[in-house]
């Protein structure tokens, strides 16, 4: 049996499941997203090319029935849910327990019916579920083990700090595909260089004295932006000079196509 609780950006909760409430009658979207596939045709051979694909974002609808006393479910929905609000939705199987961010399109009860019903549309831009122990973190000196158990690539949040001494262009490379990371800055003792690889809030920083600054100029042209593949992935830190001073850390969600 499935779970599925209601948290609004307040962290206030609402379960929906499990309760003499409510009661779910049918969820949609909690299966793989859909895809957008591009394809050109061309007319000097049979089929046609591949451009380019993604995942589209996800549209998360629950049905469900508002039981007696109507009125006090119907007014606890309204506290939680608001359209155009943030919602987080939690879902938990017999093996999966994620989670799913989004907001929410609409709410719509119907007060007079014989049995009072009400359904909740959500939209997530980000179409996929994390592991509800996400963020998980991996921790070395020189190399370091991540280990990702989800259905997708995903980004990280690679942390170097100059904990034993000064550095110079760190470089974080992945030992199974060969692709790496470097960043071009020389860092002195207690220097935190933080580079996000999640697709669309990449970025790399310094932190210095507690004052923080934007150093995506330092990124080699030649680095890749890691992802983390499915399965066992292996990591080794270098640097042009000291690269023994850094420890890495490395930050990451467990992602789901679907619960």
């Amino acid at each position: 049996m499935y779970r599925i609780i209601l948290q609004d950006e307040k962290g206030q909760k609402l379960q929906l499941t499990g309760t003499p409430q409510y009661t779910v009658t049918s969820v949609s979207g909690l299966d793989p997203a859909s895809a957008t596939v591009n394809i050109s045709e061309n007319a000097l051979f049979d089929g046609a090319t591949f451009n380019s694909s993604k995942v589209n974002s996800r549209n998360i609808v629950i049905n469900f029935a508002i039981n007696t006393p109507a009125e006090d479910g119907r007014i606890a929905l309204y506290k939680t849910v608001k359209p155009k609000r943030p919602l987080r939705v939690y879902v938990s199987g017999t093996r999966r327990k994620a989670y799913i961010d989004g907001y929410v399109e609409s709410l719509s009860v119907d007060i007079f019916g014989q049995k009072e019903v009400a359904q909740i549309s959500i939209l997530c831009p980000n179409p996929f579920f994390s592991d509800i122990n996400s963020p998980f973190t991996a921790v070395g000196d020189i190399e370091l083990t991540a280990i990702n158990t989800g259905d997708v690539e995903t980004g990280m949040l690679i942390t170097l700090t100059a904990e034993y001494g000064s550095i110079s262009s760190p470089t974080v490379t992945n030992t199974l595909t060969g692709e790496y990371i470097t960043v071009t800055q020389s860092m002195s003792l207690g220097d935190v260089v933080t580079i996000d690889t999640t697709a669309g809030q990449r970025s790399v920083t310094l932190t210095h004295n507690g004052t923080t600054t934007n150093i995506i100029n330092k990124l080699d042209p030649t680095s890749t932006w890691l992802q983390l593949e499915i399965g066992e992935n292996m990591f080794e830190q270098t640097a042009a000079m000291h690269g023994e001073n850094v420890v890495t850390t490395i930050t990451y969600k467990v992602l789901y196509q679907g619960v």
